[in-house]
């Protein structure tokens, strides 16, 4: 009996969380990645993943009233206040941060640095989705302190924000100042590295569909309402129900086996939480109406956005591509 509620509950427990997952949400020069939230521990603990900006204060001198904190440093320098100890964790340091004690942390380097931090007992994570929406780089209005002040007592937080230029003066942080290039870049480009294993899926799954399989194409799209496609394998779909009907119908065009799709990045950009690219594929598979395998060369455009922190794609164009030709 016992070993089957283990089985059972081994079948339901996530085994890996991979790099591009966990919704990411900064505050200012902080950045939030949630790994483990206490849905997943039944309150027992959460896990979030802070990058931390150059010369960056994360957080000043708080006190939290109902969890401890474990910060362990992945990478860079972490600069920590606990009571009066004033210390510098680096990679493979954990420090121990209870509730009760007032404490804070920062990256005086000027390079980024990043620590996971574990919160026990679970709850506090959802502190930073909440107070994200408040702070730059989401709101770049001016910052409502009685709204932040109202989120920080829901979550039982005492902010000492008299010890901000304190702790800037004494070790050197730059505070209340647009994000550097540095910074903007280190946001972008882990948008940029979250996007390519995503991409990756994405040829994996055209060539299920060009072996007849629509399962795992209609995993990496968005079901949302505004998800539509144009072009090549049809009309205009617009819808997540009529797009799940286009590709279930691609697939049934296609003979199980032989089917192989490569494609080639000709642009990509990406912007927070959006991406745009334009991609050469080509397509080789049997076409049950064909005796004979068929080549397919398709320009497909695509938009992609972040959903919970996954990449989805959410428009998709496609028409035919032709080979470059010598001007005449």
């Amino acid at each position: 009996m016992a070993e089957a509620v283990n089985q059972q509950a081994n079948a339901q427990a996530r085994v890996v969380l991979s790099p591009e997952e966990g919704e990411t949400v900064w505050l200012r020069k902080l950045g939030i990645r949630f790994m483990v939230g206490g849905e997943d521990t039944q309150d027992n603990f959460a896990l979030v993943e802070h990058p931390i900006g150059p010369r960056a204060l994360a957080a000043p001198m708080h006190t939290h009233r109902y969890e401890d904190e474990y910060t362990y440093v992945l990478e860079g320098e972490v600069g920590v206040q606990v009571g009066e100890e004033v210390l510098v964790a680096h990679p493979g340091d954990l420090v121990f941060k209870p509730r009760g004690v007032p404490h804070a942390f920062w990256n005086a380097a000027d390079e980024p640095a990043r620590a996971l931090e574990i919160i026990s007992p679970a709850g506090f994570e959802r502190y930073f989705a909440e107070l994200a929406p408040l702070f730059p780089p989401a709101n770049r209005g001016p910052l409502d302190e009685e709204a932040v002040g109202a989120v920080g007592e829901k979550y039982g937080l005492e902010m000492d924000m008299g010890s901000i230029p304190v702790l800037a003066e004494r070790h050197g942080l730059l505070v209340d100042v647009p994000p550097s290039g540095k910074e903007q870049a280190m946001v972008q480009q882990h948008a940029a590295d979250t996007l390519q294993p995503f991409l990756d899926q994405l040829r994996e799954a055209l060539t299920a569909v060009a072996n007849g399989n629509p399962e795992p194409m209609k995993a990496l799209c968005s079901h949302s309402d505004d998800v539509s496609q144009c072009g090549f394998w049809g009309g205009l779909e617009s819808g997540w129900a009529e797009v799940g009907e286009r590709w279930d119908w691609v697939a049934a065009q296609f003979v199980p086996g032989p089917g192989v799709v490569t494609s080639d990045t000709a642009f990509l950009t990406v912007s927070g939480d959006m991406a745009y690219g334009v991609f050469i594929e080509r397509w080789w598979g049997q076409l049950a109406s064909r005796s004979e395998p068929t080549v397919l060369m398709i320009r497909a455009t695509l938009i992609f956005r972040r959903e919970d922190g996954v990449w989805k794609a959410v428009h998709r164009h496609g028409d035919n591509a032709v080979e470059k030709a010598p001007p005449s």
